[in-house]
């Protein structure tokens, strides 16, 4: 997989977001790669996104930029499994050394279990019809 930004180094980005980081971090978070599988097959943060949520953490733009690249496009059949993705990845922020992003982890968690909970809720209707 190609990312828009591959080849221009990651100094360079981010001497480019600090100088109005609260403005430009969120064009960063778009164009990042944001999940892999790690060696067990479960979704974990790519370790550029990694580095981009320690450098940039702590600026709202950058967790609101986040939380919109945390939405399923298209999918198929159920749609559980595809949120149920996110959960680890999440968790391993739920004691981030930047509290933002710790607290940012553990309400799209709780998101995540209501949309799920609807989710089943609505299937459930689907499956009595």
């Amino acid at each position: 997989m190609t990312y828009p930004l591959y080849g221009i180094p990651e100094a360079e980005c981010f001497e480019w977001a600090d100088a109005d980081a609260p403005t430009r971090v969120s064009f960063l978070c778009e164009f990042y790669p944001l999940f892999e599988k790690d060696d067990a097959g479960n979704t974990a943060w790519h370790p550029a996104m990694e580095r981009l949520a320690a450098r940039y953490g702590e600026h709202a733009a950058f967790r609101d930029a986040l939380n919109g690249r945390l939405h399923i496009g298209a999918w198929s059949g159920s749609l559980v499994p595809y949120l149920e993705a996110y959960f680890i990845p999440l968790e391993t922020w739920y004691s981030h050394r930047i509290s933002q992003l710790s607290i940012w982890a553990k309400e799209m968690r709780r998101a995540l279990d209501a949309s799920i909970a609807w989710e089943k809720k609505i299937e459930g209707e689907d499956s009595d019809s």
